[in-house]
């Protein structure tokens, strides 16, 4: 028996040590009461699953029970919401209410619901979810996840396309939060059974195209309704190539994948982060079927349904600094649809900027306002991720209101109107510019109207405007005191005269020797460019009269922005560039120039992520500790006076960070707020000079703040010294072989003069051309140096010339391509 007893205590110990070895592996929904912002950054920025955050009230996270119990000792006054258990009693169906809707259910209930209303539905497919993808490819693995993007049109004369404003509806981006499905097909439902019932509901469909996605994200859905993992939030993006869905490591965040402001936060573009951001924008096929639906409609406004944490948020959210040029109408109808609903910890939901809580790149409400100007909100409904099926209910009922006030803004305080041509009658897409809100807060695409209506919708609040329409080819119009009123929409029909078009020739040249420049480029208004034959000639078709933006641009010469009015009287423009180092970094080093980042800790460094020219560019170092800079530094000798310029993109900066560029220690410019790729310049003087590039943090956060530039091009450098030894005062002058010879594309040339002189160093080709002309000026005794940049040369041998006083040297030089 003592035996007996003693197997018995040994299998009672194993169970209990293995049950609380299964429940410390358990992932538990626990909550941070009133955090702090340190705190708040720290999880934020250190790949936690962050479910909900309310400025100073809350912060939820998804942890692992074990990882509980050792926050307590940090953290007493944390507490579990919801245990796995818990939710998964949620999912299934209550004894009389019917549980969540599944895809099979819910496509089954669409098809159901465009059979029965026939005259206001059509059900359209738009696109496949990952898991099709790879069902199609032969992977039976994914058989089970052979899902469909649906979308449901609401309208009358629902089979074609209306001149009316489009709205749209979406559901389920995060596997995770079923409850917004059930929202959408609530609204929907809501919205049908009452079209014969009341006016406002017929206005509202009649003289609307309404868009229902009920589920973004078939497939993550699947993983969570089937308890796979109740915590999934990605789609199933294959990412370890193990052709089956491996927990973390596969997936990737739909809501993290639209192509505005699309990049990575902290290490987001790690697979295993659940903010996985994807290889590309736009690189999940579920979200290039939205991207595809929310491009092809002209969508006024709408809304992406989540949960939790009843809140209403709109852009932008990439940046602290990102405030959007429509913040006023945007935050007004966020308040309003904010207080219709009712909260169950704060009496009604909250509104915030999304940037507000924490920044997120690529995110639906982002993409549609930054790319199109659509007034794109996110509602994070409920309390709880999953919460039990009546109370989803009431969740839906609450959220109905919110939908009718964003389907009624266009009713009233805001301007529409058609833009055609005066002479065709045909639409005309144009931009329709209101002055004292489109030139404030960050950039975002120009409203435009649409192509197939030349309709154009602009939501505004009570007060006058003055209102530019302007089109490429057409003479701008601007509309004084535009009275907007707050009990109506206003109507504002435009017709544009179109422009004068001829066509424009002409030459681009070097400007000291005047010999042509070929394959250089001229773009006029970003909208038609042409590049010079052999001979520098180039003709540009159809340039409209009026005010133009030229960019002229070619390697190795200083690119030139002018404005230019074209007329009757113009007929040939001819341009004269100067030649300039050139630094684009393809070379993924910083050698070819005097580049170094060795006075700054947090290094600069060459990437390849994302470039907007060529392969690769420079990029400021992550600096994790507040206080310190990142700094890269340009020292030489410029040898003529002239311009400094580059292009420069600032997409990731907290309030109170700084982006200097410095010449010899004088602040020239400071960026404090984002800044899209840009090219910026500078004048510079000729002597040696110290170029400083510099990103400071200044604020406390785990954000991988940075800047990034590229295309440096700068006049002609020669760095010189003097040696003072009595041997270099009786030599002669020297001209040094070029190193590296044969080069591609950039060399150096090395030179001694043994006093002060005028001197001349030019290179000429095999026929005895003149091709460049470096130096013409006097120097200092001493051992010079210059760098040659012939990316615009052909391929061949190629002479430099050195002239000091009586004495001359020609050697010769081989460039390779």
């Amino acid at each position: 028996m003592c035996i007996i007893h003693r197997n018995s205590i040994l299998l009672f110990s194993v169970v209990i040590f293995l049950c609380i070895n299964v429940y410390a592996n358990e992932r538990v929904l626990i909550r941070l009461d009133e955090p702090d912002r340190q705190t708040v950054e720290k999880f934020i920025s250190g790949n936690y699953d962050v479910a909900s955050y309310h400025p100073e009230k809350y912060l939820d996270l998804v942890i692992e029970f074990s990882q509980y119990q050792l926050m307590l000792k940090e953290y007493p006054g944390i507490r579990i919401l919801q245990t796995e258990e818990q939710i998964k009693a949620n999912l299934h169906k209550g004894k009389d209410i019917d549980g969540y809707r599944n895809y099979e259910q819910t496509l089954a209930e669409l098809q159901q619901i465009a059979l029965d209303n026939p005259d206001i539905c059509k059900l359209y497919n738009i696109g496949k979810s990952r898991g099709k993808e790879y069902s199609e490819m032969g992977i039976s693995f994914y058989d089970d996840f052979n899902h469909d993007i649906w979308a449901l049109k609401l309208s009358d004369n629902v089979e074609i396309e209306e001149d009316e404003p489009s709205f749209f509806f979406l559901g389920s981006h995060h596997a995770r939060e079923p409850v917004s499905t059930e929202v959408v097909m609530e609204l929907l439902n809501n919205m049908i059974d009452n079209y014969d019932s009341g006016t406002d509901m017929q206005n509202r469909i009649n003289n609307s195209q309404i868009w229902f996605v009920p589920i973004v994200n078939p497939d993550g859905k699947k993983i969570v309704l089937t308890e796979q993992d109740i915590w999934w939030r990605k789609n199933i993006c294959d990412n370890d190539l193990s052709l089956n869905f491996t927990d973390s490591i596969d997936g990737v965040d739909p809501n993290r994948n639209y192509g505005f402001w699309w990049g990575a936060l902290g290490r987001s573009d790690e697979p295993f982060t659940l903010g996985y951001i994807g290889e590309e924008p736009f690189s999940e096929p579920e979200i290039q079927a939205v991207r595809n639906l929310i491009d092809s409609h002209h969508f006024v406004a709408g809304i992406t349904y989540h949960s939790c944490g009843e809140m209403v948020l709109y852009p932008f959210g990439y940046e602290f600094n990102a405030i959007p040029p429509d913040i006023n109408s945007i935050s007004v109808l966020a308040d309003k649809m904010a207080a219709s609903i009712p909260s169950d910890l704060y009496g009604t939901y909250e509104s915030f900027q999304c940037v507000g809580l924490y920044p997120t790149r690529g995110t639906t409400d982002d993409y549609a306002y930054g790319e199109h100007g659509i007034f794109c909100y996110t509602i994070e409904t409920a309390t709880e991720f999953i919460p039990p099926y009546s109370e989803a209910l009431n969740v839906c009922n609450d959220n109905l209101d919110a939908a009718y006030i964003l389907l009624d803004r266009v009713n009233s305080s805001a301007l529409t109107g058609i833009v055609t041509d005066q002479v065709t009658k045909s639409f005309v897409v144009a931009e329709a510019y209101v002055e004292g809100i489109d030139n404030l807060g960050i950039f975002k695409e120009a409203y435009k109207s649409d192509e197939e209506f030349g309709r154009y919708y602009r939501i505004l609040e009570p007060g006058e405007y003055n209102i530019t329409f302007s089109a490429y080819g057409y003479i701008p119009v601007t509309i004084p005191n535009v009275t907007i009123s707050s009990s109506e929409i206003t109507n504002l029909d435009i017709s544009l005269t179109p422009a004068a078009f001829r066509d424009i020739s002409g030459y681009i040249a070097e400007d000291i020797t005047g010999l042509p420049i070929k394959n250089a480029e001229i773009e006029i208004n970003e909208y038609t460019s042409a590049t010079t034959n052999d001979d520098g000639y180039f003709t540009l078709i159809n340039i409209p009269y009026g005010n133009n933006s030229f960019e002229v641009s070619s390697p190795n010469f200083i690119t030139q922005n002018t404005e230019i009015i074209i007329d009757e009287t113009t007929a040939e423009l001819n341009f004269n560039l100067s030649q300039g180092n050139f630094e684009d970094f393809e070379d993924h080093n910083f050698s070819t120039f005097n580049l170094s980042y060795d006075e700054s800790y947090f290094d600069w460094y060459i990437s390849s992520y994302m470039p907007r020219f060529g392969e690769f560019y420079a990029r400021s170092g992550w600096i994790f500790e507040t206080g310190w800079p990142s700094t890269l530094i340009l020292r030489d000798s410029i040898a003529e006076n002239g311009n400094i310029s580059f292009a420069l993109e600032i997409s990731i900066i907290s309030v109170g960070d700084t982006f200097e560029f410095i010449i010899d220690e004088e602040v020239i410019k400071v960026w404090n707020s984002v800044v899209r790729w840009t090219t910026v310049s500078f004048p510079v003087t000729t002597g040696f000079h110290t170029f400083t590039w510099e990103f400071n943090k200044n604020t406390s956060s785990d954000l991988d703040v940075h800047a990034s530039i590229d295309n440096i091009t700068f006049p002609r450098i020669i760095e010189t010294g003097i040696e003072n030894s009595d041997e270099l005062l009786v030599k002669n002058c020297d001209l040094k072989q070029n190193f590296p010879n044969p080069f591609n594309p950039t060399t150096t040339i090395e030179f001694i003069i043994n006093k002060s002189e005028n001197v001349k160093l030019n290179i000429f080709n095999i026929k005895g051309e003149l091709v460049a002309k470096i130096i013409d000026k006097i120097l200092d005794q001493g051992s010079h140096r210059v760098i040659f940049d012939g990316r615009n040369l052909n391929s061949g041998l190629y002479f430099v010339s050195l002239e000091a006083g009586d004495f001359k040297q020609i050697n010769s030089m081989l460039l390779l391509k």
